[in-house]
């Protein structure tokens, strides 16, 4: 059995928006986007380890905007299970 993965993307800084930010406005929708994500991902996980408790469930997994951190304030949660 591999060991957990114990990095996922919301816990990392998203470095390349210092790129994309200087050479388009886009940047700091995106950067806001990016922490909107972060933010809701860490207290989605949160929650799941305090509610699932069934040793079947192997992996949940987030799609959608959420899933590739573009989060924006109208946007649902994805999460497959």
């Amino acid at each position: 059995m591999q060991p957990p993965i114990t990095q996922f993307a919301y816990q990392r800084e998203p470095l390349w928006l210092d790129r994309w930010h200087e050479s388009s406005g886009v940047g700091t929708q995106l950067e806001a986007a990016w922490e909107r994500s972060r933010q809701t991902l860490m207290r989605m996980a949160e929650l799941l380890d305090e509610e699932i408790t069934d040793d079947r469930i192997l992996c949940v997994a987030a799609s959608g905007s959420l899933g590739r951190m573009e989060q924006v304030a109208t946007s649902d949660g994805d999460l497959l299970v």
